[in-house]
């Protein structure tokens, strides 16, 4: 409604004005007069009217009234939790071989804290491992030179880059659109 100017017609005004005096709210007098309830208030502070605080209100019809709770049977009580701390934490100094029944690869279960998690191959290759360099100071996941390559500011990227990006995975979501720009371009794709 912001941007359209309604005049107040003068049967408005005293309509407002009795509402005011028969003890309605500016939100029931707004939708009564279907205007906003601050125009309402606006005119009405305008038109010198004023509802007095003490002044009994009439409850609002469209309002529900509240459910009574006084049947409902009692909550449950909270059970106290207590945590069982594990005396020392185990580390594996071997990689694992084979896998583990639940479809993980061995290179998940060689990660360390501290090790960045950059996944080097295919998953389905026996070659497949994390980079496992240290973590950057300033990330929580990669070593300095993967933090740069998952970290990239889209600005960053040139349309050579996203053009080889295209056509390594042809299949990804966007791929398409950036192989069609780069033969409008007259590149080779």
């Amino acid at each position: 409604m912001r941007g359209t100017v309604t005049r107040w017609e003068d049967a408005e005004d005293i309509r407002l004005e009795e509402l005011i005096a028969g003890g309605y709210s500016f939100t029931m007098i707004a939708r009564e007069l279907k205007r906003s309830r601050n125009s309402c208030i606006g005119r009405a502070h305008r038109l010198g009217l004023s509802c007095p605080k003490d002044a009994p209100r009439k409850p609002d019809p469209e309002k529900s009234v509240k459910p009574d709770y006084s049947n409902r049977p009692p909550r449950p009580k909270r059970l106290n939790k207590t945590v069982t701390r594990v005396e020392e934490p185990v580390f594996v100094d071997q990689p694992f071989e084979g896998e583990h029944g639940l479809g993980v690869p061995d290179a998940v279960l060689s990660l360390q804290f501290g090790q960045c998690k950059w996944p080097v191959g295919e998953v389905e290759d026996p070659n497949f491992h994390f980079c496992q360099k240290n973590i950057a100071p300033d990330s929580s996941s990669y070593c300095h030179e993967h933090r740069q390559k998952a970290f990239q500011s889209p600005r960053s990227r040139t349309f050579e880059d996203r053009l080889a990006w295209a056509k390594n995975n042809p299949k990804m979501p966007g791929a398409l659109n950036i192989l069609r720009e780069a033969a409008k371009r007259g590149m080779a794709a």
